[in-house]
């Protein structure tokens, strides 16, 4: 017997004798799982406003919250997302595979969760998930009652997410799909949210609100944009936290409003979508004057540049503050793409006017008449000017470095170009 042969024996003696133990999760007695909602919502089982029902209790508890669309989320009829159309949602989140979405099949998600910075150790114990039906939305919860009922928790997500087209969240492409991706990889499950088209509120929001408010944080749009007040709030730092004494002691302080913290999370971002949208389908009448900039760029990005232009004429024809260099450059890009190449040279020659000295439109006007009309003589006029502005301007002379070597180098160029002209035609 060799030595390979010798350790298989060995081996299959001592599974003889010590066979493999079988672990059994702890079982939570139907009295104890139908007291914490009890606890938590009161003996009757409803909260007067948001109307909570316990749907499940045997391997987690699913809890269901059903708010009529007839109902305001702050300055926002809720009503209103059910009219949304993808193809707003997909210019929101400049992505073209949201088009194809189905609103009424898609889910907001937001999680709570054992830990802020993610990592391998991290769980998420509360999982809610908000959806239209009918006349409502509903927010189902989904919380596990200890770590036994993780394996439970997630396959009754899954469930739900396998009949969506789709996922909106706030800030759930950086933090809550992968986590919740990774707990079902280390459940030895599939990870069920690889693939979904993906619309995250949070990066929407920063292209239109960021610099506009304090942060773009969710608890700081609901009071800037929405104008919504949380009179019963947890912060999130003090989640984790929460959870953990309610384990280990068993104490319910704070749980309550952890649900219910988790609950508005998901009606925040529903009317944070549909504002969004409303400034994407109407922005001239539904945003500010800084918010109608941003949905203006944001349109000339995606390639709307009809709608773009229609914003940023509206801006320059009658918004003195808004008669900015960057507001004149974003219309005449627009143009310009648009082969509207002579409106582009006027809206320049109307900003050398109207605004204070900035090199850029000289620069723009030097690259129409050297490539479209080939007069080098008033495109090389234009750089000198340019470069007496820059010379008279040395308090700004970092901000202007950039321009200056653009336009040497483009006088430089011009003046080769002229140079051949001439030897061309005296040949």
């Amino acid at each position: 017997m060799n030595i390979k042969e010798r350790l298989r024996e060995i081996d299959r003696v001592q599974q003889k004798n010590n066979p493999p133990r079988i672990e059994t999760a702890p079982h939570v007695s139907p009295q104890k799982q139908v007291d914490l909602f009890s606890e938590l919502f009161g003996a009757a089982g409803v909260d007067a406003h948001f109307q909570p029902r316990q749907l499940a209790a045997d391997d987690c508890l699913v809890i269901e919250y059903r708010t009529p669309l007839a109902a305001n989320i702050g300055n926002i009829a809720l009503i209103d997302l059910s009219t949304l159309s993808s193809e707003l949602i997909a210019i929101a989140g400049k992505d073209d595979g949201l088009k194809a979405v189905d609103l009424r099949r898609t889910l907001f998600i937001d999680t709570e969760t054992t830990g802020l910075a993610g990592g391998a150790g991290t769980v998420a114990f509360l999982v809610g998930v908000g959806y239209l039906e009918e006349d409502s939305f509903i927010v189902r919860q989904y919380f596990m009652r200890d770590f036994h009922e993780e394996f439970s928790l997630l396959m009754r997500l899954a469930e739900q997410v396998n009949s969506a087209s789709a996922l909106i969240s706030f800030n759930g492409r950086s933090f809550d799909i992968p986590l919740l991706n990774s707990r079902y990889i280390m459940n030895r499950a599939r990870a069920i949210f690889d693939g979904m088209p993906h619309f995250d509120v949070l990066f929407a929001a920063r292209r239109i609100w960021r610099d506009l408010v304090d942060s773009c944080s969710l608890g700081e749009l609901e009071k800037s944009i929405l104008g919504v007040h949380r009179a019963e709030d947890v912060p999130g730092a003090l989640v984790p936290q929460i959870y953990f004494d309610y384990l280990h002691s068993g104490k319910f302080d704070g749980l309550r409003e952890v649900f219910l913290h988790n609950h508005q999370d998901i009606l925040s971002m529903a009317a944070l979508a549909v504002r969004l949208c409303r400034m994407i389908q109407d922005p001239l009448a539904s945003t500010t004057m800084p918010e109608r900039q941003r949905v203006g760029v944001l349109l000339r990005k995606v390639r709307e540049l009809e709608r773009s232009v229609e914003v940023f004429e509206n801006l320059v024809e009658k918004e003195a503050r808004a008669q900015t260099i960057d507001t004149f450059a974003e219309l005449a890009w627009c143009y310009k793409r648009m082969q509207r190449h002579d409106e582009a040279r006027s809206l320049w020659h109307r900003a050398l006017e109207k605004l204070s000295f900035h090199p850029l439109p000289y620069i723009e006007l030097a690259k129409h008449y050297e490539h479209r009309v080939k007069d080098y003589d008033q495109a090389l006029e234009l750089i000198d000017r340019a470069l007496r502005g820059i010379e008279l301007r040395d308090e700004l002379r970092g901000e202007t470095d950039f321009h200056r070597a653009d336009l040497e180098k483009r006088r430089q160029r011009l003046q080769r170009k002229k140079a051949g002209k001439e030897k061309w035609r005296s040949s």
